[in-house]
């Protein structure tokens, strides 16, 4: 190893700040203490990561600033700030969090640059052969495409076999764009398609396009900018009537029975209480008084794990609008749920709809995303839990900030 491979520990101790971009780093072990804390190991190091190491790690799997971590992680209050602020300079201290903005991701760092990353999403048949039928379909002889994240270029090789005169393919993380660069030579595209390596809010191109092809929804919608991408190429990239993959996108709400096991782990029901207090002899009740403001899912699966849970009546639309919409960047809804089963209504699951082609639509939903759909449905809880029968009227609002969801229940 080189000097210059060696992690720097003046990157490491330099300041960070509200704006300094982090990702986490490759390679990583994390194991949970008897009492839910969490320790990272990486090259041999570990860190104690605190009760909240998972989300922090969620919330760092793609570069972020510190600022927008924070959002998404939903701190409530001046002592949580200190104390994820504390855990994260910890964890770049220990070289789990590396910086994005000085020398780049360090080799092997996770994220987008991660191959088992891109073997998920390709796995996903269902999800990349969506997109590609709606590329086939939107894509005209002679048009520019922009595909942003092209990650390995599959979207952007389907876009010039559709007769695309130009592809500019946008990637920000340096170890996939050489992979899609071998992508675009193997498959004889190559001088067609443009890779641009940076960020498609701050790269210009030469031209403006016909067509904005981009796959970046996360597991909570929100969670990877679309909106703020979609807005900015409005804006600066695109021709004013460009046809966009998807051209809509929808939240929509599951009222759910979420069964025994996984509440168990994440809740701090009353049954939990009471065993808490047999064990440690302390009233811990005053736990459950964060519930309500908790923004972050407390269950997060596969939907084919899913589809045996109770679903005690139909989804409902918590917003649905069309990608270059500001609407869907921040969501405040009163929704009303018809009850349809007996059962207890304890949580609130979140899944999405993008409509790629007129007759194409991509869901993660539980009834409808198939075996292989690699994203995972967040569930939110309802506290308390309520028991519900067929005909009951339950309203629900739900709202977000960033990436992050609230939900609370609401009586008229």
């Amino acid at each position: 190893m080189t000097a210059m491979d060696e992690p720097s520990d003046r990157a490491a101790s330099a300041p960070l700040g509200p704006d300094t971009l982090l990702q986490r780093a490759d390679a990583l072990d994390a194991s949970i203490g008897i009492h839910g804390g969490i320790t990272i190991t990486v090259d041999g190091r570990s860190v104690d990561a605190g009760s909240r190491g998972l989300a922090l790690l969620d919330a760092f799997a793609v570069p972020r600033t510190i600022k927008q971590a924070i959002e998404i992680l939903g701190v409530a209050g001046a002592q949580d700030w200190v104390q994820i602020t504390g855990v994260i300079r910890r964890l770049v201290k220990g070289g789990v969090l590396v910086r994005s903005g000085e020398r780049g991701p360090k080799p092997g760092a996770l994220g987008f640059g991660s191959a088992r990353v891109h073997v998920g999403m390709l796995n996903d048949r269902s999800r990349t052969r969506a997109y590609l039928d709606a590329i086939a379909q939107t894509v005209n002889d002679g048009d520019v495409v922009v595909d942003i994240g092209t990650g390995t270029g599959v979207l952007a090789v389907a876009a010039a076999r559709a007769g695309a005169q130009k592809v500019y393919a946008i990637e920000m993380n340096p170890r996939i764009a050489d992979v899609a660069l071998g992508v675009f030579e193997a498959n004889g595209v190559a001088d067609r398609v443009e890779l641009i390596n940076g960020q498609s809010t701050e790269v210009e191109l030469p031209e403006r396009c016909d067509v904005l092809v981009s796959e970046t929804i996360g597991n909570r919608i929100l969670d990877e900018q679309m909106l703020q991408i979609f807005k900015d190429a409005k804006l600066r990239l695109l021709k004013p009537d460009a046809r966009r993959i998807p051209s809509e996108l929808a939240a929509v709400a599951i009222p759910t029975q979420v069964p025994d096991e996984h509440v168990a782990r994440a809740v701090a029901s009353p049954e939990a209480v009471a065993e808490w207090f047999d064990w440690y002899g302390t009233d811990l009740a005053a736990l459950q008084t964060l519930a309500p403001n908790d923004r972050r899912p407390f269950v997060s699966l596969p939907p084919r794990r899913m589809r045996d849970w109770d679903r005690l009546a139909e989804p409902v639309d918590v917003v649905r609008a069309r990608t270059d919409d500001p609407s869907l960047s921040r969501v405040d809804a009163h929704l009303e749920f018809e009850i349809q089963r007996p059962g207890t209504l304890n949580g609130l699951s979140l899944a999405f709809e993008a409509t790629l082609a007129p007759d194409i639509t991509l869901t993660n939903s539980p009834a409808g995303a198939a075996d292989d759909c690699h994203w995972l449905v967040p569930t939110w809880p309802i506290v308390p839990p309520r028991s519900v029968t067929a005909g009951d009227a339950v309203r629900l609002q739900i709202q977000s900030e960033a990436a992050g969801f609230r939900v609370t229940r609401f009586d008229d």
